[in-house]
């Protein structure tokens, strides 16, 4: 570990500032800990979940607090963060995919599908003529098997990355990256302590207002593409943006009353919103991409393209079904926005909320 991490703060009157930054990010460099280990034995998809938000956390907190470390150690601490939020990414989608598919192939009916084209479904046998297609019943289309043998390629891509994981966390580890986060948080905290700083100096105050309306700057950059469903790349990194907004005001939380919080909640829905399109545009072209992928494999595998035939009406359901699915959430995305965000309502809110605070 770099024992060497010195605490910097630009002036006398930005301790207490980096006091309140030290203590949040203290609190998130332990919830990045705690979660290697499970992230490791892949028992739980909920390790990998808690640790990437961590990340980004603490991503989206470093930038805020750079008054109180060197910029060159701040950038090396947030390349370093940044890198193992990607290391997880992978995981995580998987993760996601096989958890809803679970859920959504248990909302399917039973089928009356004979055992033999049960077996063939789920990818177990080796061949498939003619007349065996024909006895599991030729001209009739069933959906579990599609989905069941999507479920099974998904699992069987999770096991594959799970040594990319590995690699990550051994990588964050070597780098002593938490140990020196860490380490400076210790040392704000005891600065800061020592001389009993205000936490929620004018300065502090004058900060917070600063980055959310920077944040806030960024997603509203956003807005022309609202009215526009065909934006998807758009609509991915407003969602980006939303979550970086929501994620600076809740830095700055403890600044504020219980009105601040319901300005939270909206960013929140927002993002929740725009992360369920997201998921929805995601599933619709990795589907599409499955779908052909697939079809070749049953042609080289088979020498045809039956076997595909059983599990195509099973990928083109769920994949109908998102993009029905999509087109719900776009409408409530839209009315969403138009209720709480647009024609400035947010930031007027936002701006009686910080003024009267301040004045008090």
């Amino acid at each position: 570990m770099n024992k060497k991490i010195t605490f910097k703060s630009k002036k006398i009157s930005d301790l207490g500032y980096c006091l309140y930054g030290a203590k949040k990010i203290f609190k998130l460099i332990k919830v990045l800990s705690a979660e290697i280990d499970g992230v490791r034995l892949a028992k739980n998809i909920e390790h990998i979940h808690r640790m990437r938000v961590a990340t980004r956390r603490i991503r989206a907190a470093l930038p805020v607090f750079t008054c109180c470390f060197k910029a060159k150690v701040g950038k090396k601490w947030r390349q370093e963060i940044r890198s193992i939020t990607r290391g997880l990414g992978a995981a995580r989608d998987l993760d996601v995919k096989a958890d809803f598919l679970n859920s959504f192939i248990t909302g399917i009916p039973p089928e009356d599908m004979p055992p033999e084209y049960l077996t063939v479904a789920i990818g177990l046998k080796e061949s498939l003529d003619q007349p065996e297609l024909t006895t599991a019943g030729k001209n009739k289309s069933y959906i579990r098997p599609g989905l069941e043998y999507l479920l099974m390629r998904i699992q069987q891509q999770r096991i594959l990355v799970q040594p990319i994981i590995i690699t990550a966390l051994d990588r964050l580890v070597a780098s002593e990256v938490v140990e020196d986060i860490n380490e400076w948080c210790l040392q704000a905290i005891k600065a800061g302590g020592s001389l009993d700083n205000d936490q929620y100096s004018p300065y502090a105050y004058a900060q917070g207002h600063v980055h959310i309306v920077d944040c806030l700057e960024e997603l509203y950059a956003f807005q022309p593409f609202v009215a526009i469903p065909e934006k998807k790349e758009e609509h991915h990194d407003m969602r980006i943006a939303a979550k970086r907004v929501r994620y600076t005001m809740e830095l700055f939380s403890g600044f504020y009353q219980k009105e601040f919080t319901a300005l939270i909640q909206v960013i929140k829905g927002l993002q929740e919103l725009l992360g369920d399109l997201h998921d929805c545009d995601v599933w619709i072209d990795y589907l599409a991409q499955f779908i052909a992928a697939e079809k070749k494999r049953s042609q080289d595998f088979f020498g045809n393209d039956h076997f595909f035939g059983l599990i195509e009406p099973g990928i083109t359901y769920l994949r109908t079904a998102k993009k029905q699915r999509r087109q719900e959430i776009y409408e409530l995305f839209v009315a969403f926005w138009q209720t709480h965000l647009e024609d400035g309502v947010f930031q007027n809110k936002l701006e009686t909320i910080i003024r009267e605070t301040g004045s008090g």
